[in-house]
């Protein structure tokens, strides 16, 4: 839950120019977080932002990324997200 809350407060620091949604899901691998956005160029900056590499896994999606929450993207987001509110 941490995880998603933190990838939240750093997508409201970018001041996304369309509609978002951050949700932690189950599926087959695992817990996951999902992030879906409106806007192609919000997507763009979060995955910037994480080290996010492009996946194809879900039909319907224009585009898809993912990444690893693990301890150092944590750390990661953490530092952005401070970057960010100064």
């Amino acid at each position: 839950m941490e995880m998603a809350r933190t990838l939240h407060d750093l997508i409201v620091t970018f001041s996304p120019q369309g509609h978002y949604s951050v949700r932690t899901v189950e599926d087959e691998c695992g817990p996951a977080v999902h992030c879906a956005f409106e806007r192609k160029m919000d997507a763009d900056r979060l995955a910037a932002t994480v080290g996010a590499i492009e996946i194809a896994r879900y039909e319907g999606y224009r585009s898809e990324r993912a990444f690893f929450l693990n301890d150092e993207t944590m750390t990661r987001l953490r530092k952005a997200l401070l970057k960010q509110q100064r």
